[in-house]
């Protein structure tokens, strides 16, 4: 008698608190979950699955080219979609309406060529999406407003080619990137404000091609995983904006950045794990602004700066364990910036720098790791400067300097480990400078 009291006692209690909890502990009812993927729905289609009133999607939701479409108000029951999400080339598409419950997409989402589609409000809800990001040519779309709550992509997130969008503001929830984060062919695109929050990301950041004057939005900004790579920008005047950016763990690619004038901006840079190329910058006079470490590896390409004068603003490099080349800067006139330089683990090329005299600044420079290589510098009349060089680990190469009279300042030079090639260089009365070399590896061409 007793042990049957205690059973009912017990199962009474069970019931009691089964109550309590309430529906937390049931399972969606199967109704409010869709199985299958929605691919292409006819609108009809697209009704019936709004009176079905499911609320989650096991699979994948693709609507492409749907004729009439111009809201989606039969998604208006979703809260969760597991796979992709595709909204995709739908011209009477004016807005999401109707899709303001969705919380999470477990797959990719992509938002491409709705050309009547002004805004994305309607995704307020959103907090995650589990793979790549991509918004690309909506031709009207103006602003990122509604995606104020996301807050997670565990994918690249690609903003291209979208006309009339001026800023990124919607995107404030952002603070880390798992991959990469490209920002491209938005012609009206005036500044990055929106990224206010970002500090860091895993990939690389690639801003190509937009009507930007400077970097300004990436203030928090501290780390980027792979390279980063500002490129095209036509009106980009210097870099502020990247002031917290302390780390870079790939290249630095500054590219046909027609405007640029001064690098100003990057004052907290610590590390470059890539490399830095600068290419096409025509307004750059100098690297001022450019902040690189005593020892840096990777290497240091400068090319096609046609007011490029000199690399000041490299006070601090003293080694490069690297390769250095500056070629194709035709008002390149001074190594100003690499008085403290003392060694090249790679080569040097020193290419078509139609104003370069001589190598004045090269003073503590004594060892080239790999090749040097000389040629086609109209005005060089002499290789002053190198008062420390004694070795070169690859060729010695000099062709095509049309002003140069003799090889003074090589005159520490003891060890070419590769080819000695001389030849093509109109004014050369002698070999004078290379007094003491002891060691030719290669042929010697003269």
């Amino acid at each position: 008698m007793k042990n049957l009291v205690l059973y009912l006692t017990i199962g009474v209690i069970f019931v009691m608190f089964i109550s309590s909890c309430g529906d937390r502990f049931q399972p969606n009812p199967p109704s409010e979950i869709y199985e299958y993927s929605l691919i292409n729905p006819s609108l009809d289609e697209l009704q019936t699955f709004f009176d079905e009133g499911y609320k989650i999607v096991e699979g994948s939701i693709e609507l492409d080219e749907i004729s009439g479409l111009t809201s989606l108000s039969a998604l208006g029951n979703l809260t969760e979609i597991n796979g992709y999400l595709m909204i995709k080339n739908n011209d009477d598409l004016s807005s999401l309406n109707g899709i303001n419950s969705l919380q999470t997409i477990g797959g990719e989402l992509k938002i491409s060529g709705n050309n009547a589609l002004t805004g994305i409000n309607d995704l307020g809800s959103l907090e995650s999406i589990g793979g790549h990001t991509t918004i690309e040519n909506n031709n009207n779309l103006n602003s990122l407003q509604g995606l104020d709550n996301l807050n997670f992509i565990g994918g690249d997130f690609f903003i291209d080619n979208n006309d009339k969008l001026a800023n990124l503001e919607g995107l404030i929830s952002l603070e880390t990137f798992s991959g990469d984060l490209l920002i491209m062919n938005n012609v009206n695109l005036s500044n990055l404000s929106g990224l206010n929050n970002l500090q860091s990301i895993n990939g690389y950041l690639s801003v190509d091609n937009n009507n930007i004057t400077n970097l300004s939005g990436l203030n928090n900004l501290q780390t980027i995983g792979a390279d980063l790579n500002i490129i095209n920008n036509e009106h980009l005047i210097n870099l502020q904006g990247l002031n917290g950016l302390q780390s870079i763990d790939g290249y630095l690619n500054l590219e046909e950045n027609g405007e640029l004038m001064n690098l100003q901006g990057m004052d907290n840079l610590q590390t470059i794990n890539g490399g830095i190329k600068i290419k096409y910058c025509n307004q750059l006079v100098n690297l001022m602004g450019l902040q690189i470490p005593q020892s840096f590896s990777g290497n240091l390409t400068i090319e096609y700066n046609d007011n490029l004068e000199s690399l000041k603003g490299l006070y601090n490099l003293n080694s490069l364990n690297g390769g250095l080349i500056v070629r194709y800067c035709e008002q390149f006139s001074s190594f100003e910036g690499l008085e403290n330089l003392t060694s090249i683990s790679n080569s040097l090329n020193v290419y078509q720098c139609e104003n370069l005299v001589n190598f004045g600044e090269l003073t503590k420079l004594e060892t080239i790791g790999g090749d040097f290589s000389v040629g086609s510098n109209n005005k060089l009349e002499d290789f002053e400067g190198f008062t420390k060089l004694v070795s070169i680990g690859g060729f010695l190469s000099i062709g095509d300097n049309n002003s140069l009279v003799n090889l003074e300042g090589l005159n520490m030079l003891e060890s070419i480990a590769g080819e000695l090639f001389i030849g093509s260089n109109n004014s050369l009365e002698s070999l004078e400078g290379l007094n003491i070399l002891q060691l030719i590896g290669g042929d010697l061409k003269i």
